[in-house]
């Protein structure tokens, strides 16, 4: 009686042993595929906060400046610099340059959202 146990018991430990070994293969290739690397990019809608907030031509305080921002002017954010400290905006009236981001009031969304821009 004690041998057929100890088989049963030997066969069922190796199968087992057998199903673990195999189990994190089958899981890993089972898997869902990762999600794409493009993430979801979008424009978002900003507001001055600063009295007069200068646009500058490139993302640095060395850039021209091309106009000024009145504090509550509606701008358009169409995307950040590599830095994260600079918006890429535009104005209702078409015009384009950079602001300092800290200035600017998020009216909706997230900057994870917005386009990484040199």
């Amino acid at each position: 009686m004690k041998r057929p146990l100890l088989l049963f018991f030997s066969v069922m430990m190796c199968t087992l042993s057998l199903f673990l070994a195999v189990l994190p293969a089958v899981l890993v290739n089972a898997q869902a595929p990762a999600p794409s690397p493009t993430a979801y990019i979008t424009t978002l809608t900003g507001v001055n906060r600063a009295l007069v907030l200068r646009v500058r031509e490139s993302p640095s305080l060395r850039g021209a400046r091309l106009f000024t921002l009145q504090r509550g002017q509606i701008i358009t954010i169409l995307g950040i610099s590599t830095n994260h400290r600079w918006f890429k905006i535009k104005t209702k009236d078409g015009k384009v340059g950079w602001v300092y981001r800290f200035f600017i009031r998020l009216a909706g969304g997230h900057i994870s959202n917005l386009a990484t821009l040199q």
